[in-house]
């Protein structure tokens, strides 16, 4: 529903601004302030979280093939279970796209696809090997939890969804945005939803959940 109210005022309102623009546009400048700040903090809480997460890939591809990783005070977040002080990839990371960003509009979209290309690509070869060891019997009891589970995993899958709003910001910069907006809004919505569902039902196919 979210990604379909994007597509409508992409196409009504194409400029950047996503989320403030339309508010500015529709309900005045003191609703969009509010926006504009809860927006701010989405994306604040969500760079970090990702970042944090990603600075932990690193650290196990640096054990992996050199045997070496970085010290828990200079890789870990302050929440973990044992605190970091600082944690270098992550700033380095965020550095780096920030760099990219202030580069240009064309040179952040020509990175980030081959990105996404990447990553789908990885996501595609996981099911494909995941399937070759498929049994649905691994399906039963598929809710151990009940509710509490279904909405524990929907905090978490949030992450996946953050971003989507971020293609409507290219009102501005693209032919025909009454017409490409809404199909890229519910293109991404479509390949973000269809691959997750592809990994995840690979995944329980393959091992138990406990596991």
């Amino acid at each position: 529903l979210a990604a379909i109210c994007y597509a409508e005022l992409a196409s009504a309102v194409p400029v950047s601004g996503s989320t403030y623009s339309y508010a500015y546009t529709t309900l005045g400048e003191v609703v969009a302030m509010g926006v504009a700040a809860c927006l701010l903090l989405e994306y604040v809480v969500s760079t970090a979280a990702v970042s944090v997460g990603w600075s932990q890939y690193v650290n196990k591809l640096l054990d992996n093939f050199l045997g070496y990783s970085l010290p828990q005070a200079l890789s870990a977040a302050p929440w973990d279970s044992t605190p970091g002080v600082f944690n270098v990839p992550a700033a380095i990371l965020v550095a780096l796209c920030a760099l990219l960003l202030v580069r240009g509009a064309s040179e952040s979209a020509a990175v980030n696809t081959v990105m996404v290309i990447i990553k789908l690509g990885v996501l595609v070869m996981f099911a494909v090997i995941a399937f070759s060891a498929f049994n649905a019997d691994q399906f039963a009891n598929f809710a151990p939890f009940g509710v509490a589970g279904i909405s524990s995993a929907a905090g978490t899958i949030f992450f996946s969804y953050i971003g989507l709003d971020a293609v409507s910001t290219a009102g501005d910069e693209v032919k025909d945005p009454q017409r490409t907006m809404p199909r890229a809004l519910i293109a991404a919505l479509l390949t973000v939803t269809g691959v997750y569902i592809l990994v995840t039902f690979a995944a329980l196919g393959a091992q138990n959940w406990n596991e």
